[in-house]
């Protein structure tokens, strides 16, 4: 029986598909020890996409100690963070997983 990818890397340069290996096969520590983000993506039993705004990284002191308190706000409101199934991802791991 074969398997389903996870991946789709169809329509991507040869530049682009390399970048996408190296993002997925960096090491991360997970609770359950060190393995790959490929490796933890593919042990997923359900994949569910998500985005949100950087406001999660919002940092009280540095807002407090910036002059342009708006524009701090306001670049993180404009950032976009991406999580597959509750797991922080960079953008381009997100872009070619298949949900």
């Amino acid at each position: 029986m074969a398997t389903m990818s996870r991946f789709n890397l169809a329509g991507l340069s040869a530049m682009q598909v390399g970048r996408v290996n190296k993002a997925l096969d960096t090491l991360y520590s997970f609770s359950d020890g060190v393995y790959s983000l490929r490796t933890a993506i593919e042990q997923m039993s359900q994949i569910v996409k998500e985005e949100t705004d950087g406001m999660i990284d919002y940092n009280r002191r540095h807002f407090n100690h910036t002059s342009d308190q708006g524009g701090y706000e306001a670049r993180l409101k404009a950032k976009r963070i991406f999580y597959i199934s509750n797991l922080r991802v960079p953008k381009i791991v997100y872009d070619v997983v298949v949900p």
